[in-house]
């Protein structure tokens, strides 16, 4: 862990806090050594309630930590609520939404389990902690209107209430990925 990345995520939280987002900092553990930051994102589209963001600043190999390079990952698990047949549909509906998306990418995980959205970055060294958290507050903000864009309809098709090809008939999915 470079020394400022518990600092930027401090500073990150001290922010969102006083923005109104409910935030908690998860501490390293055996399983996952390394600093997390959770930011409570809500609401999501007109019925879809509150997801939890998780930033975290991945470990590297030290030759690579030492010349100022960092991962910083951002993970949300949206739901783990797929309908029957809805992996295969969500999969679809992803791979489209993915090659025109300006950061990130949604994802099926766990063998079908589960819909996510994910999006990691590598970081210098910036100038000032102070720098740092600017810039990651402002990445905490698209990740919110990609989150907001996209959700409902995302999982719309995660309960088997659209097919993919529906959900890419209809807005927003429709002005943004060609048609095939």
């Amino acid at each position: 862990m470079h020394s400022d990345d518990a600092a930027v995520l401090h500073g990150l939280e001290e922010r969102l806090l006083a923005a109104g987002l409910p935030t908690r900092v998860i501490p390293p553990t055996d399983d996952t050594p390394f600093h997390s930051l959770v930011v409570r994102l809500a609401p999501l589209g007109p019925d879809e309630g509150t997801v939890d963001l998780q930033l975290s600043w991945l470990p590297l190999p030290e030759a690579v930590a030492a010349s100022g390079a960092r991962v910083l990952q951002a993970f949300v698990e949206l739901t783990t609520a797929l309908a029957p047949g809805a992996a295969a549909e969500l999969s679809e509906l992803v791979s489209r939404l993915d090659l025109v998306l300006p950061l990130g990418a949604f994802g099926v995980g766990g063998g079908g389990r589960f819909l996510y959205f994910k999006h990691n970055a590598l970081y210098l060294e910036g100038p000032s902690v102070a720098d740092e958290v600017q810039h990651l507050d402002r990445a905490v903000g698209f990740y919110y209107f990609e989150l907001n864009l996209f959700l409902a309809p995302l999982l719309a098709v995660a309960r088997g209430e659209l097919g993919a090809a529906q959900a890419l008939a209809r807005p927003p999915f429709d002005a943004l990925v060609p048609r095939s």
